[in-house]
């Protein structure tokens, strides 16, 4: 009997609590708070929905927390751990100063002047951070495979832990050859605590059999799991059961038995890691990303992604479909002719969906489609972005990737001595990141091996003046803020001594931007680089006072620009430097089915459906209107080029996330603007501007009457429906379908 090492006694005795002492216990001061109470913020289209539906938690008499109490906990939480820090450091310490600066930084957050991360809202301020360490406060990390020589299960193990708290992890190939995956030998039965250590632990047994460090359990004893559906009171969420476990087990050993005798590949170690990521999003715990980092010259690597056998089983199965007289694409163009708002889309809609229901009666069509779902592209490889590393490519190698990307859309590129060796562009090399080994899933931060980072977001276009001039003054001290953050976080210890190592050298932070496209179009590009100059060297001192105060070292990098997920659609505003869909549209949330969310917004007249992709799910639709001038697919590609690069220069000393979009004649484009702007950006990748073709897709453009309409047909007030309805209950998050940042992938739908 092969029994598991992390019994929950086990895991309870582990020495990574934060233990605070009482009396570094920080309050904000009531007579302060009561001038929120029973009030809202002003909130985006969607913000109060999507602040309920993912980060009000339960309280303890069983209500639902508000936005005012949330920013309570987040405040007390990180302010209680700034002081446990300074103390620790024998640092002075003010409390009449503490709470003048703490409802300065909750003033800030209650007028979107800036937010922590996701994460921060739900996880801060609460006891499981304390009695976990601060993984789970880090938006990202990144682990190599260089050592696989010396701990073969390592990098995949710290990958599943990190990605099963909703890290967005990142991993490179650098193991390809060094190991040689021997014949595992047999024996006993595991059992799997229901635990994540548990879970991980499987998988680290399972890896080491392959190089003769364990025996391979014969059969796995999944009895302590929790079945589906079943909530985990820790993290939060629901469990998955047994089954994407006992599916990884079984992944992991089909990938490494053709192996056996042979070097590990490329291809094995990013297909292990990513079967690993698709466990992770079936767990249902939280969501998280991968991004694969190879060799531009690893053939290999580069045909992960490679389509055609995909594409050609479509071809097959279009002309199945046209010989028994089915012409879906037909359809669609009809369907095309209404808006996708209307009663004859949605029409359309069940007539394509019985046509497509007929495709599985044709036996042929059937297997070929089997198959094309079998293929790893699909049943895996989707769960990671991946990106070459172009440094000392030639002008040849890095058209030809070019070419690759303006077909399919992958691989990104990167430039890791760029990483190494600058901080912002505008700057002179200082080497400060020597240590670099590779980049987080959204690309916006550099990392060691090993190491996490916590972002932050501000939003400047909150300090723009009536006038429309800028504050700066306003918004270096809401940096200050969002900096303090991030700083504390950056000092929690994680369970991990690896990562708390290169944590602690480093301090690394990335105090982003959201809405830089409206702060461009509004005040144009020179003003820009005026605010983020001042703005950066602002931050830089400030971390230099700050790292003395708290007796650490200084950030090694403070700033970046990421793409945004769900903080912005808080604030109504666009995420990174992403420019606004359309002038009107309708933005789309899920929630989960049985939510009491979903008659409250059928009361008040919202359109609410169900899930076309997803059954346990409903579809709510929210009418947005933009004051932008421009909006994606009317700005070039060589134009966003030259923001990204601007945004490096003048603001981000870690990375800028710069998804390029190019419509179908820019195509020609790409190669030249990768030789090009090589140098300029320390990474980018392209996405192609297409009619995804999706039902009920994130962002739906429509006309202002449509607009119009639905604002019309919408009754009451929202936040005080919502407010009654979510008394004594916590709402599950549901998962934003289609886009993982930039990156929109096609699932297969339910």
């Amino acid at each position: 009997m092969l029994l598991s090492s992390h019994s929950p006694e086990a895991v309870a005795a582990q020495p990574y609590r934060v233990v605070v002492a009482p009396e570094n216990r920080f309050h904000l001061d009531p007579a302060f708070l009561a001038n929120f109470i029973g009030e809202q913020p002003s909130w985006g289209p969607i913000g109060y929905v999507v602040y309920k539906r993912t980060y009000a938690r339960r309280l303890p008499d069983g209500g639902s927390e508000e936005f005012w109490q949330t920013l309570q906990r987040v405040t007390e939480g990180t302010f209680t751990l700034l002081k446990q820090q300074i103390r620790a450091a024998h640092r002075p310490w003010n409390d009449d100063e503490a709470q003048r600066k703490a409802q300065d930084f909750y003033r800030r957050m209650w007028a979107f002047k800036w937010l922590p991360p996701g994460r921060g809202l739900w996880i801060m301020g609460t006891d499981y951070l304390e009695r976990n360490g601060g993984g789970a406060a880090n938006n990202c990390g990144f682990v190599s495979t260089g050592g696989l020589r010396s701990d073969f299960a390592e990098p995949f193990c710290a990958l599943m832990d990190w990605s099963m708290l909703g890290v967005g992890m990142g991993f490179d190939t650098r193991g390809a050859g060094a190991v040689v995956i021997s014949q595992p030998q047999v024996g006993g039965t595991y059992v799997v605590e229901d635990t994540r250590e548990g879970w991980i632990d499987l998988i680290k047994t399972t890896l080491l059999a392959y190089v003769g460090q364990a025996l391979l359990p014969s059969d796995v004893d999944v009895s302590k799991v929790r079945p589906e559906g079943e909530p985990i009171h820790g993290f939060g969420g629901t469990a998955s059961g047994p089954g994407p476990l006992l599916d990884l087990w079984r992944g992991v050993r089909a990938i490494l038995d053709p192996l056996v005798g042979l070097p590990i590949t490329s291809a094995a170690i990013t297909d292990v890691m990513n079967l690993i990521g698709r466990c992770v999003v079936a767990g249902n715990v939280r969501r998280s990303s991968e991004i694969a980092l190879g060799d531009i010259d690893d053939a290999s690597f580069l045909s992960l992604k490679d389509p055609t056998r995909d594409r050609e089983i479509q071809t097959q199965q279009r002309g199945i479909e046209l010989a028994h007289g089915i012409d879906i694409d037909n359809l669609l163009v009809q369907q095309r002719a209404y808006s996708p708002l209307s009663p004859e889309f949605a029409d359309w809609q069940k007539t394509i969906d019985r046509v497509k229901a007929r495709r599985y009666e044709i036996a042929e069509w059937a297997a070929l489609d089997a198959e094309r779902w079998a293929l790893p592209l699909n049943a895996y490889r989707w769960a990671s972005n991946n990106t070459v590393w172009g440094d000392n490519a030639s002008g040849a190698e890095l058209r030809h990737i070019g070419e690759r990307i303006a077909q399919n859309g992958e691989p990104g590129v990167g430039w890791l001595n760029l990483m190494r060796s600058h901080g912002r562009l505008i700057d002179p090399p200082n080497n400060a990141d020597y240590g670099a080994s590779g980049m987080n899933p959204c690309a916006e931060q550099t990392l060691w091996d090993r190491e996490l980072c916590c972002l932050v977001e501000t939003f400047p276009t909150k300090h723009l003046l009536s006038d429309g001039t800028f504050d700066l003054a306003d918004y270096q001290a809401t940096l200050k803020m969002a900096y303090l953050y991030a700083k504390v976080v950056s000092g929690i210890p994680t369970h991990r001594p690896d990562t708390n190592a290169v944590m602690a050298a480093n301090r690394r932070i990335g105090t982003s931007e959201a809405g830089v496209v409206e702060l461009y179009e509004t005040l144009g590009m020179t003003e820009c680089c005026r605010i983020w100059d001042a703005s950066y060297d602002y931050i830089t001192d400030l971390d230099a006072e700050y790292s003395r105060w708290m007796a650490c070292p200084r950030s090694i990098k403070r700033t970046s620009i990421k793409p945004g997920g769900t903080i912005p659609l808080l604030v109504g505003v666009e995420g990174g430097m992403k420019w606004p869909t359309a002038a009107y549209y309708m933005r789309t949330v899920r929630i989960d089915r049985l939510s009491p969310m979903i008659p409250v917004l059928e009361r008040l007249g919202y359109r609410v459906e169900p899930d076309h992709y997803t059954p346990r799910s409903m579809v709510a639709y929210f009418p947005v209107a933009s004051s932008a001038k421009r909006f994606a697919g009317q700005v070039s590609v060589w134009e966003q080029a030259e923001l990204a690069a601007a945004l490096q220069a003048h603001w981000s000393d870690n990375m800028v996330s710069c998804t390029l979009t190019f419509r179908q004649h820019e195509a020609v484009d790409v190669p030249r603007v990768i030789e090009a702007f090589t140098g300029r950006l320390k990474v980018v990748s392209f996405l192609p501007v297409s009619e995804h073709g999706y039902l009920q897709a994130p962002y739906i453009p429509c006309t202002e009457a449509e607009y119009n309409a639905a604002v019309s047909a919408i009754t009451g007030d929202l936040a005080a429906a919502l407010s009654a309805a979510l008394s004594g209950v916590q709402t599950k998050a549901e998962e934003e379908r289609f886009c993982s940042g930039d990156r929109c992938e096609m699932k297969r739908p339910a």
